[in-house]
């Protein structure tokens, strides 16, 4: 049974169809990459997913269970969490409260109230356990502004992961990074699948995203055209045409 699954999805902006009738399915404990040209669609599925849009059509199930109706933080206390293209860090607040305030975002009302809380020991703990995971523990009292881009990305996949997530949704994770950031980032995703959290890419680096996924879905105009693995992907000729021009790019 899917963990995760989009059925006949659409999602219209005027006489814009963002996305036309998709269909996916994430099973438990996969990699599975969204690829597609700009404008394709893939960030639009990502927002129907996690709430921040609502469907024109279609549905959206978690185990099962129709979630599209529920707000966004509904969905990421139902075990969905979720990065950005750009980096949504607080950067007047060290790494260690950026990662204090998502601990606590589920049990207040109002960001004011996360933010003026005190945390207790348990939660500092957690936090300490979170910038740990990513690397960041030695930056813990660093402002979040002050760090590079790529130890921003990292702090947001702390805070993504701080309600402990089943399904990770990574929205070009390694966009801006330098090669060796992209590297240490890809790690850490390959770490985080080993230890069974299930993984939603999005990526516009197809050497990061063939080199990470063991199932690929791609959009094009909001349609899905193909769907397989990424050497099945790779050789579509549907996918050359529409998205990466030729073969070597393909390849590449």
């Amino acid at each position: 049974m899917p963990l995760l699954e989009c059925r006949s999805l659409s999602r219209h902006f005027a006489g814009l169809r963002a996305l036309d009738g998709v269909d996916l399915e994430v099973y438990p404990g996969e990699i599975l990459g969204i690829i597609g040209p700009n404008g394709a669609g893939k960030t639009t599925l990502f927002n129907v997913i996690c709430g921040v849009l609502r469907p024109t059509a279609g549905e959206v199930l978690l185990e099962g269970r129709p979630i599209h109706g529920l707000r966004p933080s509904q969905i990421a206390q139902l075990g969905i969490g979720r990065t950005f293209q750009i980096s949504r860090v607080f950067k007047a607040m060290t790494a260690r409260e950026n990662v204090l305030m998502a601990l606590g975002r589920g049990a207040y009302r109002s960001a004011w109230a996360a933010l003026t809380r005190r945390p207790g020991p348990a939660e500092r703990r957690r936090a300490e356990e979170l910038l740990e995971k990513v690397g960041l523990l030695p930056y813990a009292d660093q402002p979040a502004g002050e760090l590079s881009l790529g130890l921003q990305r990292r702090l947001e996949l702390a805070r993504a992961l701080a309600p402990s997530p089943r399904i990770l949704m990574l929205d070009e994770p390694v966009a801006g990074l330098t090669r060796g950031e992209a590297e240490t980032f890809i790690a850490l995703i390959r770490h985080l699948h080993r230890e069974g959290l299930t993984v939603l890419l999005i990526e516009h680096n197809l050497h990061v995203t063939m080199q990470l996924s063991q199932r690929l879905v791609v959009l094009s105009h909001g349609r899905k055209i193909a769907e397989g693995t990424p050497a099945e992907v790779r050789a579509n000729p549907a996918v050359i045409a529409a998205y990466l021009g030729d073969d070597e790019e393909v390849a590449g």
